[in-house]
């Protein structure tokens, strides 16, 4: 091969390169496209964190899950920053990013919600979450004839109560709770 064909071939081979390289760069900008348009699944790409398990339909605000997800329904939260009261009115899950993992010691991405929940139904089960309320407010609040539910695995840091229940069999546990200044009907 002479020089002059090795400087072609080498150029040959840079320019397809450059050609795969563009036409990967022109793939992947069609599939973040895709995402933006809410084509993708993952909630994190779609920009809609909260997601109902049952039909995998994701909403923009754990509210949003919580009212479609009907009763019995499951809402996954992924880790991320909320600003919402979240009123429950059926029995169902909810879950953050750190469901099933007890506060007390665990490390890693976070649902936290500034705000808090209104529990007004039997059977809802809060869990996972770190949840900041406003300053003289709850974080989760359960009053009324209802039955069965819980607050478990939660970061609760409150400057009133953590979680204000007056209901039956309820389940509180393995939660970490900072700054709780008043225990009447509550913890």
């Amino acid at each position: 091969m002479s020089v002059g064909a090795a400087a072609s071939y080498s150029s040959r081979v840079r320019t397809g390169g450059r050609r795969l390289t563009a036409l990967l760069s022109i793939a992947g900008m069609v599939m973040a496209l895709l995402t933006v348009a809410g084509v993708g699944t993952a909630a994190a790409a779609t920009g809609d964190p909260a997601c109902v398990q049952a039909t995998a339909t994701c909403y923009p605000t754990i509210q949003g899950a919580v009212d479609a997800a009907g009763s019995g329904g499951i809402v996954s939260v992924a880790a991320g920053a909320y600003t919402e009261n979240v009123t429950v009115s059926l029995p169902m899950t909810i879950n953050g990013a750190q469901a099933g993992i007890n506060a007390n010691g665990r490390s890693g991405a976070e649902s936290t919600v500034t705000g808090g929940f209104i529990v007004k139904a039997s059977n809802v089960i809060i869990d996972g979450f770190t949840i900041t309320p406003p300053a003289a407010t709850d974080a989760v609040v359960m009053q009324g004839a209802y039955s069965n539910d819980a607050v478990k695995n939660n970061i609760i840091t409150a400057t009133q109560r953590a979680v204000n229940f007056n209901t039956s069999f309820s389940t509180i546990s393995n939660n970490l709770i900072h700054m709780t200044s008043t225990s009447l009907n509550g913890i």
